[in-house]
């Protein structure tokens, strides 16, 4: 299920969510994914080229049991789910448009998973 219209302290607290029943290297891994996308905010912002109401970012995160990935490209997220094959949780879509944060577990998790390891 996709929420929306989210604000950055509900977002930090899906992420918290999504890893509060996995291992302390996962949520370590959080806190410095929340560091990324608050400084990648923070860049944004500084930009006078960009209009407050034209800031646009996406990330897939990838979540397992001793890890996460937070990446901006989709190449990098499926090598990362294939890699991590028998560990991986789940991969979720966040993203900041017009003002708020959305996050969304991403139905390509599904796909990727059905396939198996010998087939990779």
């Amino acid at each position: 299920m996709k929420k929306e219209n989210l604000t950055f302290s509900q977002l930090v607290e899906e992420m918290r969510q999504a890893v509060h029943n996995l291992g302390g290297l996962a949520k370590g891994d959080a806190i410095t994914d929340i560091v990324t996308i608050a400084q990648t905010f923070e860049e944004l912002k500084g930009c006078s080229d960009i209009a407050p109401e034209d800031y646009w970012m996406k990330f897939i995160w990838g979540i397992r049991e001793r890890g996460t990935c937070l990446t901006t490209t989709p190449q990098v997220a499926d090598a990362w789910l294939k890699s991590w094959h028998n560990e991986a949780i789940a991969l979720y879509k966040i993203e900041y448009v017009h003002g708020a944060y959305s996050f969304e577990l991403d139905t390509k998790f599904d796909v990727i998973m059905a396939y198996e390891p010998s087939n990779k």
